[in-house]
């Protein structure tokens, strides 16, 4: 047996021109317009030991206006969007149930300005979620569940006039997970806890009497994490982290250009048995550094220089 619901859609839109007079500089004509879109599916599907269950939502929402004058336009738009997910499923010949959900948002801004030989832009935008996987099997007795958030901004801005261009975009990533799974058969736990980290930086200036441009670009790239491992005759305990930094600047002329990279890793272990009642600890460690130079005056000369930097570190240490 199969029972499904429809999608159910509503949109909606308004739009209006208006005409302002009186002002000085801006008499001129300004737009607007609304749209939202809302949406809503469910699907039951049944079998004689079965159920499976899908359900989406999503809304949609955005406004924009235009203002134009004698000597100056301007522009703004928000935008924004919202949705979650789930999806269920029961199986009663072998005891079994699964469940997923997510749900997400985000949003975006955006402005621009133009006067006689100037102009201005800002665009923002962020984005939110959250999703968690759960399973549950009574037969063989064992359980997992796993929950993830994340948040992502991203940022950008442009200036441009008679003298030059400057533009900035700047963009970071968050991640949060933990993971449960545990088994009454072997009587056994695991646990693990995470977060993760991304940033990327764009800086652009040009110069217009003299063509000349500087681009400088950073990025970051980090995470950590802990794991608990329980077992009826052992039990481990690990946490870690990790790092990436990149920075590269640059002249469009290849004058001067550098580059300089950064990456390390850590992990500290311990583990016991109870068996042999032995303990074991462990501690890695590792770094990568790279420095990288280039300047010239001209197509035949040219000075460089590079610099590299690798340490490993391994310990290990164990009692009986």
């Amino acid at each position: 047996m199969k029972n499904v619901l429809r999608t159910l859609t509503i949109t909606g839109g308004l739009a209006a021109s208006l005409f302002i007079g009186g002002q000085t500089g801006l008499a001129a004509e300004n737009d607007s317009l609304l749209n939202n879109e809302t949406s809503v599916q469910t699907e039951v599907e049944e079998t004689e030991d079965t159920v499976k269950s899908t359900s989406e939502a999503d809304v949609q929402a955005g406004t924009a206006a235009i203002a134009e004058g004698e000597d100056i336009s301007a522009g703004a738009k928000v935008k924004g969007e919202a949705g979650v997910s789930n999806e269920t499923m029961i199986d009663e010949e072998y005891n079994m149930y699964s469940s997923k959900t997510e749900a997400e948002i985000g949003a975006e801004v955006g402005a621009a300005v133009e006067v006689e030989d100037s102009s201005a832009a800002v665009n923002a935008e962020d984005e939110a979620g959250i999703s968690n996987e759960t399973v549950v099997d009574e037969e063989n007795a064992m359980y997992s569940s796993k929950t993830e958030g994340n948040l992502g901004i991203n940022l950008g801005t442009a200036f441009e006039n008679e003298e030059g261009t400057a533009s900035v975009n700047a963009e970071a990533e968050n991640k949060v997970w933990s993971v449960i799974e545990t088994n009454e058969e072997n009587n056994s736990t695991k646990a693990a806890l995470g977060t993760e980290s991304m940033t990327d930086l764009d800086l652009g200036l040009q110069e217009e009497k003299n063509e000349e441009a500087v681009m400088v670009n950073g990025m970051t790239d980090a995470g950590a994490w802990t794991m608990v491992d329980n077992t009826e005759d052992s039990s481990r305990f690990e946490t870690g982290l990790n790092g990436d930094f990149l920075t590269v600047l640059e002249t469009d002329d290849k004058k001067v250009a550098s580059e300089t990279m950064v990456g390390t890793d850590a992990g500290l272990w311990v583990q016991s048995s109870e068996d042999d009642d032995n303990n074991q600890t462990g501690l890695n460690g590792n770094t990568n550094t790279a420095i990288g130079l280039k300047l010239s005056n001209n197509e035949d000369t040219n000075l460089g220089a590079d610099l590299g930097l690798m340490t490993n570190l391994h310990a290990n240490f164990s009692r009986s």
